[in-house]
C-alpha cells in the first residue's frame, strides 16, 4: 500500500458519549488506533452496520494505557510507537492509511506523569519547569504527527470555560496555558463531535465544523456542517480527497 498521498490532519473533540471512537473505527483495517483511553470496548459493542469494520480496527489497535499507578510507562510507549510509524511510512511499510490517537487529553496527562516520574516526583504537583518540559516534548510529537504522509486523527475530550460576562467557550481539553493555543496550527481540521435531537425523540451523532454555542472549530475542506457519523469514516475522508 502506498502512503505517498499526504493525508489530512484532524483534531476531533467532544464530550464523553458523542461517538468519537466508534466513528473513527468505522474505517476498519485501514485504521490503527493508539489507545490511551481504554475506550475501544464501545467500538466492539455498538450495534450498527459498521460493527464488523470496527472489529477490524480494534484488531489493529495498540494499547498504551497506564497499567501500574506506581510507574509512568504509557507516554513513552505511545511516543515510541509514533516514531516507529514515521519510520515505517518513510520506508513504505506502514500497512494502514489512518493513524488515530485516542486521546490527546490523556496523552498530555501521561506526558506529565512521565516527567514527574523521571524527577522522582510521581504523585506530586508539577512545577513550572515541568510544564515547560511537557510543552517542548509534546510540540515535537505534534510536529511528527503533522509530518506523516497518512491521515492522522487526534481525539480529545472537551473543556468548557466561562468568562466574567458569562460567555461560554468549548475547546479541546489539554492542560496548561502555552500548548492549547498552538493546536490550530498543527491541524487542517478542528471538528466538534456532538449529539443533536431529531424527530420522535431520537438522537443523531454529528460532526460540527461551524461554531455554535462557543465551540472551537475550523475547516479547510469545507465539508457540510453536521456531517452524520453514521455515514462512516471512509466517506468523511473522501470529502477531503483522501481514499482509504
Amino acid at each position: 500500500m502506498s502512503t505517498k498521498l499526504k493525508g489530512p490532519k484532524i483534531l476531533l473533540y467532544g464530550s464523553f458519549g458523542t461517538g468519537k471512537t466508534t466513528f473513527v473505527a468505522t474505517g476498519g483495517k485501514a485504521v490503527q488506533i493508539i489507545d490511551l483511553d481504554s475506550g475501544l470496548r464501545s467500538a466492539l459493542t455498538y450495534e450498527d452496520k459498521w460493527k464488523s469494520e470496527r472489529k477490524l480496527a480494534v484488531d489493529c489497535a495498540i494499547s498504551c494505557g497506564e497499567d501500574d499507578p506506581k510507574r509512568a510507562l504509557a507516554f513513552n510507549k505511545a511516543r515510541s510507537y509514533i516514531s516507529s510509524v514515521f519510520d515505517q511510512c518513510a520506508s513504505g511499510k506502514y500497512p494502514h492509511k489512518v493513524l488515530v490517537l485516542d486521546s490527546l487529553t490523556t496523552m498530555s496527562e501521561y506526558a506529565m506523569r512521565s516527567i514527574l516520574a523521571a524527577n522522582n516526583m510521581l504523585g506530586k504537583q508539577p512545577q513550572l519547569q515541568h510544564w515547560g518540559i511537557r510543552d517542548i516534548v509534546f510540540k515535537e510529537i505534534l510536529i511528527n504527527l503533522k509530518a506523516l504522509p497518512i491521515a492522522v486523527i487526534v481525539l480529545a475530550h472537551q473543556q468548557i470555560d466561562q468568562d466574567n460576562v458569562g460567555t461560554i467557550s468549548i475547546s479541546p481539553a489539554i492542560a496548561g496555558k502555552s500548548l492549547p493555543p498552538i493546536l490550530h496550527s498543527q491541524f487542517d481540521e478542528i471538528i466538534y463531535a456532538r449529539t443533536r435531537p431529531i424527530a420522535k425523540g431520537a438522537t443523531e451523532y454529528v460532526l460540527e465544523n461551524k461554531s455554535s454555542g462557543g465551540t472551537t472549530v475550523r475547516t479547510r475542506s469545507n465539508f457540510e456542517n453536521y456531517f452524520n457519523m453514521d455515514r462512516g469514516l471512509k466517506e468523511f475522508l473522501r470529502l477531503m480527497d483522501y481514499e482509504i
